[in-house]
């Protein structure tokens, strides 16, 4: 199976243990660079991770891709 999620978190490390691939997108720049640092530490590999600052642009993000 593969997912998306808006917003990440423990739920990013979670669901990418289950599935085959994630798309996570993330608004908020601090929180996005520490979870980008705990998929790092942990060698999550399968999780597309996206930092998006506009809120336009992050709800339309799974529309336009």
């Amino acid at each position: 199976m593969i997912g998306f999620e808006y917003g990440s978190g423990f739920s990013t490390i979670f669901f990418s243990k289950y599935l085959k691939h994630l798309t996570s997108v993330e608004h908020n720049e601090a929180w996005f660079n520490i979870v980008k640092t705990k998929l790092k530490e942990q060698g999550i590999n399968n999780v597309d991770y996206h930092f998006i600052p506009s809120s336009i642009e992050y709800i339309g993000w799974i529309i336009e891709t």
